[in-house]
């Protein structure tokens, strides 16, 4: 595999990573909300 296919899972990663931290704040805020009001 040359470097540029490992560029291109390398920016998919980060990608993934990005979105799954999004949706972990998410959960989080979700949780804190009902942390708060329930």
């Amino acid at each position: 595999m040359g470097s540029d296919g490992f560029f291109r899972v390398w920016g998919r990663l980060k990608r993934l990573k990005i979105a799954v931290l999004k949706v972990g704040r998410i959960l989080e805020s979700d949780n804190f909300g009902y942390v708060q009001y329930g």
